[in-house]
């Protein structure tokens, strides 16, 4: 059984309240890295799935 991570959104009043007394502010595009994250083979089978063509273990998400 999978325990989902509980992490709530944090509200926009309050991202804006912290951000307004930050010394430092980054923007980070990881758009392009998020699809192309490399698998360890040995925890490939816990992304497998079945459909309709059988069982699917993925390897590596590379997406564009």
């Amino acid at each position: 059984m999978t325990e989902g991570y509980c992490h709530p959104i944090p509200l926009t009043v309050d991202i804006l309240e912290r951000l307004a007394s930050a010394n430092y502010i980054s923007c980070i595009d990881l758009r392009s890295g998020f699809h192309q994250i490399a698998m360890d083979e040995d925890s490939a089978y816990k992304t497998g799935f079945a459909g309709p063509d059988g069982y699917i273990n993925i390897s590596a998400w590379a997406w564009d």
